[in-house]
Parts: structure tokens; sequence; C-alpha cells
């Protein structure tokens, strides 16, 4: 590949993970999980497209030297916006498994507290029990059957 296509393809690519990501963090950040799924697959391949770019770009150490200063720049600024959408989207991820966990967390508490409000036979026959509701039982008394 021709150094020139490389570096407008690194450009291009670093581009459009960038759009990708910024919509990502936008779609965390409101809490609609099912829109990041949808990215995924165009997510994994871009990075594999960046890092095979990236890998080929380190063969060639002198190629950057060469570049205009206009396209030098033009990639600087891509791959600072890419840096910062990384960091970004790092926190937003975190953020939306910790409250994930923390909904989950509250779901299964309330399952395990309704549970135990639930008492089976078991808690009514045993010998001594108290909870549950008790069986009637007989007054005691006595009959006179006398005239």
């Amino acid at each position: 590949m021709a150094s020139e296509q490389m570096v407008d393809d690194l450009i291009a690519i670093t581009g459009r993970l960038v759009a990708l990501m910024t919509r990502e963090i936008e779609h965390l950040r409101a809490h609609r999980t099912h829109e990041v799924e949808v990215l995924q697959s165009e997510k994994a391949a871009l990075a594999r497209a960046y890092e095979t770019i990236v890998r080929e770009v380190r063969k060639r150490p002198g190629l950057l030297a060469t570049l205009a200063p206009a396209i030098k720049a033009e990639l600087a600024g891509k791959a600072q916006e890419f840096q910062r959408l990384l960091v970004a989207n790092e926190a937003a991820l975190r953020a939306a498994k910790e409250v994930n966990e923390r909904v989950l967390k509250a779901i299964a508490d309330a399952v395990v507290a309704s549970q135990k409000d639930k008492g089976g036979y078991a808690d009514l026959a045993a010998a001594g029990s108290r909870r549950g509701p008790r069986a009637p039982t007989a007054a005691p008394g006595s009959i006179n059957r006398t005239p």
C-alpha cells in the first residue's frame, strides 16, 4: 500500500471510530444499551482495521516525517480526539456497568425479601412454631351432669 493511501486510510478509519464512539457514549449515558449492542460489530471491524493500519505505519518509521504539515496536523488531531474518546468511553462503560449491577442487586434483594414473607406448610407444622396463624385449640372446660 502506498504511504499516502495508508495515511489517508488511517485518518478515515480514526474518524469513523471517533464518530462511532461518540454515538456509543451518548447511548450509554442515555441508558440505551440496546443501541450500544447494535454498534458492536461495526466497532470491532473498525478496531481491527485501525490496528492493522497502525501496525503498517509503524513498519515505516520515516513515513510521518514525510507528511505535509496539514496532513500531519489532521492525523494528530484525530489521534488526540480518539484517545480522549477512549477514556470517555471507558468511563461511560464503567458507569453503565455499575448502574446495571445496582439494578440487578436491587431486584435480587427484592426477590429474597418477598420469599422471606411467604411461609410454607412446614412453618405451620413445626413444633413450637410461632410463625403463621395458630391452629384453633379447644378451651378447657367441664360439664356438670348433676340435676
